[in-house]
């Protein structure tokens, strides 16, 4: 299960194209296997360009791993949070 700001589909400057690259990535078995899955999903939607709004991702898998970053350890501050339960 995937959350998102607007700020993520809208980075593309085409929405239409920001949820296409979106979908690829929630099918994307590299990004599912991810280590941390929130991270992955920026990195394969974003256009690489600077952004003009925040961006902000969650992502909840079932089972029984729990994996969470704190921002200290993420590079960039557009990734609040990962997290597995």
């Amino acid at each position: 299960l995937a959350f998102f700001t607007d700020g993520l589909t809208e980075s593309t400057r085409d929405i239409d194209n920001g949820y296409r690259r979106l979908r690829a990535a929630l099918i994307d078995p590299r990004v599912r296997a991810a280590e941390n899955p929130a991270r992955a999903i920026v990195e394969h939607v974003l256009d690489r360009g600077p952004t003009r709004d925040d961006i902000a991702v969650l992502v909840l898998e079932t089972g029984t791993t729990v994996r969470t970053a704190c921002e200290d350890e993420l590079e960039t501050p557009e990734i609040v949070r990962a997290s597995r339960t």
